[in-house]
Formats: structure tokens, sequence, C-alpha cells
């Protein structure tokens, strides 16, 4: 998985020039060893920003915001009395409506073609069961490689003919400090999410939803999540509460 990442980030050198670590999950302690808490990382990516200035949000409220991509690998935990721990589900969400309003959402799940059957009905049964508001109505459950990677601020995900996401959460932090510009939530219950820029993001339609490419705009949300998740940050908006970090190694093409 490394490799894969290292080999997806490559593809642009000159922006992917450090790694930082996200904040851990906050407030997260013993809960995390409970078998009946899923727990794991959280990508979201929108066909609009989610940090910029107000005539930027307002200009694009009505044309996009309709669609996301919606991503879980989770590390942890079981559901039904089923492991979870290392599936990775991913969600195409359209809506009639921007994804802030009330608009009647569907849903194409995919999931990985290794996935033991059992597991994948799990899988299913727990994005019904916990992310309902989420999702909304699914119109299709595939099969098919997927490849969903973060290493330090960078994340990519990779759905061959269907999807393509690489960014980096932003290395100031800067949807932290100026809050009253971060106009939208993440779309689940998450952790410490901090806005990440995308230099690829594209789904190519499939199964009723559309195609959309939105990229190199802060329209991303990089967090951790828990299915019991408690905020680290009670007082603060959208639990934008992670703290800069420190820079580790490049990535290093090979």
């Amino acid at each position: 998985m490394k490799t894969l990442l290292i080999t997806l980030l490559c593809a642009s050198p000159a922006l992917y020039v450090g790694v930082r670590s996200i904040c851990g999950p906050c407030g997260a302690g013993d809960e995390t060893a409970r078998a009946d808490v899923v727990r794991g990382r959280y990508l979201e990516a929108r066909d609009a920003s989610v940090f910029a200035g107000p005539c930027h949000i307002n200009g694009e409220a009505l044309a996009h915001g309709r669609s996301a991509l919606v991503a879980w690998s989770i590390e942890g935990g079981e559901f039904q009395g089923v492991s979870l721990a290392g599936v990775q589900v991913v969600c195409a969400v359209s809506s009639t409506a921007n994804l802030a309003d009330d608009g009647v959402r569907s849903t194409v799940v995919y999931l990985d073609e290794s996935l033991e059957p059992e597991r994948r009905a799990a899988a299913v049964d727990w994005l019904r069961a916990r992310h309902a508001e989420t999702i909304g109505e699914i119109s299709a459950v595939k099969s098919v490689s997927l490849a969903l990677v973060f290493e330090g601020d960078a994340y990519a995900l990779e759905i061959p003919g269907v999807a393509s996401l690489r960014g980096l959460a932003l290395a100031d932090r800067s949807c932290c400090t100026m809050k009253s510009e971060v106009w939208y939530e993440p779309l689940a219950e998450v952790d410490g999410a901090v806005v990440g820029n995308s230099e690829v993001c594209r789904f190519d339609g499939d199964a009723g939803v559309e195609s959309w490419t939105y990229q190199h705009e802060n329209n991303s949300f990089v967090a951790y999540f828990r299915d019991e998740p408690s905020s680290c940050c009670a007082s603060a908006p959208q639990a934008l509460c992670c703290e800069a970090s420190v820079v580790s190694e490049p990535v290093v093409s090979e």
C-alpha cells in the first residue's frame, strides 16, 4: 500500500515536498480497544470547496456541492460479530440539492474485490445502520480493485475506471484557525477534521451517479472516525481541533 501511495504521489512531486502527520483521534483512550467500536481513517472529497472565502462559496452553492466521494478505512472493530478490521469502504454520493441542504441522496458503494462475502455483507449493513443519513439510498454495491492510502498528511484513493483522488491536508492547518471560512461540515461524524487540497479529484460516473471533476481546490476533509465519537474541542465548530504537526521525511520517488 505504501508503494502505491508513493507511486500515486510522485505523479506530481512538486506538490508533495514533505509529509506531516495528522493528529490522532481526539479523546481516544481505552474506547479504541473495544470490539464494538468501529474506528479508523476517514476521507471525504466534494465537487465544491469546503474552505474558501464567502464570494467563492456563494458562487458555487447552487451549481456545485451535490456530489462527494466518502471513504472509511477501518482499522479495528466489528459489526454484528463480524470483524471489519482492514475493510475499506468507498461511497459515491449524489444529491438532488447541495449536500448541506435537504436533498434526496443516492449512493454507489465500492468494496475491495478480495473481501470475503461475510465481511462484505457486514460492511454494507454497518453503512446502512451507522451512516444512513450520510449515504441515503444505496443504488448499487460493487466489488472493485480499490486502494485507499494515508501517509502522514497525504491521501490517495484509486478505483480504476471509476474514481481517482489525491491530495494533502493543509500543512499550516489554516482551516483550524480560520474556522469561519469552513463552510461545510463532514458528512459523517468524525474526530479532528482537517481540510485537504486535492490535486486530483475525479469520479467517472457509475450506476446513475453522474461524473464530476473538481481539483486543485480545498474540497476535502481528512479525519479519524469512531462509531461513538466525542469532540476534543466541544466549543470549536466542525471539531477542527488539530494543531500543526511536525514535518517528517519527504516522500521520495525511487
